[in-house]
């Protein structure tokens, strides 16, 4: 009977101590390019409005996406 506590203690054991091993590696950064052929001054109310949806949809710059204009 003893056995059967030690095995079962043991097992329990070895089951916490594994549960670190199980954790998620970091998200990596996603990277948006935005190319626009018009001038600078034409698209900045556009990309505005693209960054103010992503804000709006979780994504925030810097943590989970980071936007490089061309």
């Amino acid at each position: 009977m003893k056995r059967r506590a030690l095995l079962a203690a043991s097992g329990a054991w070895l089951a916490a101590a594994a549960a670190p091993a199980f954790a998620q590696a970091p998200k990596a950064l996603r990277r948006i390019a935005y190319l626009h052929p018009g001038t600078e001054a034409g698209s900045g109310a556009i990309f505005e409005t693209f960054r103010i949806e992503m804000r709006r949809l979780g994504y925030i710059e810097g943590r989970d996406m980071a936007i490089e204009t061309h």
